[in-house]
């Protein structure tokens, strides 16, 4: 990988991390070098740990190790340290962090409305010719660009990827044969591939020689599948019994954008535009279905801040629903041990999925979870690959499975380039700057986040946890550095729409936690989607009323 430290150095160095602040006021223990500006970073940590950033800390000391951001003092020092924790304007103010790497953060817009951090401007859309003259603006969409760009300075910066979604087991569909062949056997009703009958079907792409040939397009496809995988004596889907309302809310988000495209999926964070794939509803509340139990669709509306609960009627919604309500009713489709288990944590279900066909238990050929599900799994591996070489990360092959669509003519506009898939990227991360630095720290933190955006220090940070940051750079990075999964996951991001959960409109801003989707599926009339499937009985139909509901109940002004 290319990288200018060791691993050994790299994960000596982030054993400070977590440290508590040592009494010299240093967050990481390392000593204090005088000679030099200090810069302290707060890097949230979690699922993609910190090597990276022990990784960027030396690259940026070494770049700037001849400069001088204050008199008497050459070079710069960075200390980091890194928590699971969200900050408000006012800690940021009061806490000794210069550079923040949040996860989440529940109040940006009030962060920036308390100007708690500094404006990024100076960096922001200056051709940087260390970085091939590009800008880091010009790496964002218009939704993040139109977000951090407020009061006339840009605030932000995207930074962690987080998208949920399904990863297959590569390797275990071609020893099986888990592919949709393009002719199925009349005479023995097989649908899947086979050695006399071994041509796969184009896939969700349309395209013949890709590596999405044989992999479901539509739901139907998706579920005829989980048939075939379970009559093999294999789980299809698997997920963790803790988690199990984030795994599946936030699957279900992403089964409702697959539908609505981004355009549409947007409305939902802006509440501005005209929707126009809302489902009628009777006069009981409930969808209204066609001949076939597809949902009926309603007159173009224009959303607004008053009525963007009718949002809550999108036909993606629906589809979503009616898909997650089909997979947990039938145990045929699911690992029921794991997914009903409420102490199985996601690192030991993620475990299970890498182990269980070594051990010679019932595989799973799905795993439900994060994009960063692999850096999470990395002692699994490791420890895996002392055994058996084969076992690692780089000569293991996973990916990440293109989610179906809910209809043929859904599927047929993928496959023709009439729509995009979409990237939902919940976790909203972002890296920002403190306000009232004084200006020689100021100037070292400007520099330390320039750096951070160039195609050089975010490749890296993709080669070093087989993730990505939420900005363009795809293009500059060497496939030949990716696993499979990481190639598989980098290449789905570049063909997609990207949608980024966050809006400037102040009313969202202050219902955020109402409206993320472990809420908007799990509060109300009906409880979270697989307490409803498994304890009430809950149908989809019923359940979609219940969502809007609660949708419906939330104070719209």
């Amino acid at each position: 990988m290319k990288k200018n430290l060791t691993k050994a150095l790299a994960l000596a160095l982030c054993a400070f991390t977590v440290a508590p602040m040592a009494a010299c006021g240093d967050p990481t223990g390392e000593k204090i070098d005088e000679t030099k500006t200090q810069l302290t970073v707060f890097h949230y940590f979690a699922g993609f740990g910190d090597e990276w950033l022990v990784e960027l800390k030396e690259n940026f000391e070494e770049k700037v190790k001849d400069i001088s951001f204050e008199p008497g003092k050459t070079g710069v020092q960075v200390h980091h340290r890194g928590e699971m924790r969200d900050f408000t304007a006012s800690q940021i103010k009061s806490e000794g962090y210069d550079v923040l790497f949040l996860e989440g953060p529940k109040e940006f817009l009030t962060i920036m409305n308390e100007f708690a951090v500094e404006p990024l401007d100076s960096i922001m859309e200056t051709p940087n010719a260390a970085d091939n003259n590009q800008t880091i603006v010009g790496k964002m969409t218009e939704q993040q660009k139109n977000f951090y760009y407020h009061n006339g300075h840009y605030y932000g910066i995207p930074h962690y990827a987080g998208h949920y979604g399904l990863i297959y087991n590569r390797d275990l569909f071609e020893e099986k044969g888990f592919f949709l062949a393009e002719n199925p056997d009349e005479a023995t009703g097989d649908i899947l591939v086979n050695a006399a009958n071994p041509e796969r079907t184009a896939g969700p792409d349309g395209i013949k020689g890709n590596d999405d040939d044989g992999l479901p397009r539509t739901y139907d496809e998706f579920f005829a599948l989980c048939e075939e995988i379970n009559a093999r004596g294999v789980d299809p889907v698997c997920f963790p019994g803790q988690y199990t309302q984030q795994h599946l809310m936030l699957l279900l988000d992403n089964l409702v954008a697959q539908h609505e495209g981004a355009e549409q999926m947007n409305i939902n964070y802006t509440f501005e535009g005209t929707a126009t794939d809302l489902v009628k509803l009777d006069k009981d509340g409930y969808a209204m279905l066609d001949a076939n139990g597809n949902p009926i669709i309603d007159e173009p509306l224009e959303i607004n801040s008053s009525n963007a609960w009718q949002m809550s009627r999108q036909a993606g919604k629906y589809y979503g629903i009616q898909f997650m309500h089909k997979l947990l009713s039938n145990n045929n489709y699911i690992n029921e041990e794991d997914g009903k288990n409420t102490a199985m944590s996601h690192t030991m279900n993620q475990q299970n999925f890498l182990e269980n066909q070594s051990l010679g238990k019932r595989p799973s050929a799905m795993l439900a979870d994060g994009s960063w599900w692999q850096i999470e799994a990395d002692d699994v591996f490791s420890y895996m690959a002392e055994d058996d070489a084969k076992y690692s990360k780089e000569n293991r092959k996973f990916g990440w499975l293109p989610l179906p669509q809910a209809t043929e003519a859904e599927a047929q506009k993928l496959a023709n380039g009439e729509k995009k898939s979409v990237y939902m990227d919940y976790l909203n991360a972002v890296a920002c700057v403190k306000a009232g630095l004084a200006d020689g720290p100021k100037a070292a933190a400007l520099e330390f986040l320039k750096y951070a955006y160039t195609d050089e220090a975010l490749t890296n940070f993709t080669y070093t946890t087989g993730t990505t940051i939420g900005v363009d750079y795809m293009d500059a990075l060497d496939r030949n550095e990716l696993n499979y999964y990481e190639t598989s996951l980098v290449d789905y991001i570049q063909k997609s729409d990207r949608v980024y959960q966050v809006s400037p409109n102040e009313f969202y801003a202050a219902n955020r936690q109402k409206l993320v989707p472990s809420q908007i599926y799990g509060s109300g009339t009906y409880v979270s989607m697989e307490r409803a499937v498994w304890d009430d009985h809950v149908s989809a139909k019923e359940y979609f009323k219940g969502h809007i509901a609660f949708y419906k109940g939330i104070a719209w002004n």
